[in-house]
């Protein structure tokens, strides 16, 4: 009896973390739809209009950025699809620390991987910076492009995400 006893709040304790799952995931997932739809582009175009934005708010100058797609997840609910960018910068020192800072901050979600500085003579500085933002489906999220840069901006204005 003793041991059954004992089987039973074992098993007792190990259900425990399991109670409430259902809501859990389902908060989870809500939230995971939130930030897709407010942090994530629809589009290449997003992307680089959103670079051109922080550079020319920033004062440097864009002098290359190359793009490259690879599609995570396909064919499931959260199809995305990872883009690598190689961009090349060019500006003053403190200008392209500034930039560096903007684009972590941004609303749209970027994670930079690499960051190499080389000076010139004139005291421009040259970056080139490897980074990685990820495009969802737009027709999957049931919004426009445009919606979704909406939906960053009221976010943004609320002090959400990337604030």
């Amino acid at each position: 009896m003793a041991q059954q006893s004992i089987a039973l709040k074992t098993s007792e304790i190990a259900a425990q973390p399991l109670r409430g799952l259902d809501a859990k995931l389902a908060r989870a997932t809500e939230e995971a739809d939130k930030f897709s739809r407010q942090r994530l582009p629809a589009s290449d175009s997003e992307v680089a209009g959103e670079l051109g934005i922080l550079t020319k708010k920033q004062a440097v100058r864009l002098t290359r950025a190359q793009y490259f797609h690879d599609p995570v997840l396909a064919g499931s609910a959260g199809e995305l699809t990872e883009v690598r960018i190689d961009a090349t910068l060019s500006g003053d020192y403190r200008a392209l620390v500034q930039f560096i800072n903007s684009i972590e901050r941004d609303n749209l979600f970027f994670v930079i991987h690499t960051e190499t500085l080389t000076g010139q003579q004139s005291g421009t500085v040259n970056l080139r910076m490897g980074m990685t933002t990820y495009e969802r489906r737009a027709a999957a999220q049931g919004l426009t492009t445009s919606e979704s840069k909406t939906a960053r901006e009221a976010d943004a204005a609320s002090g959400g995400p990337g604030q």
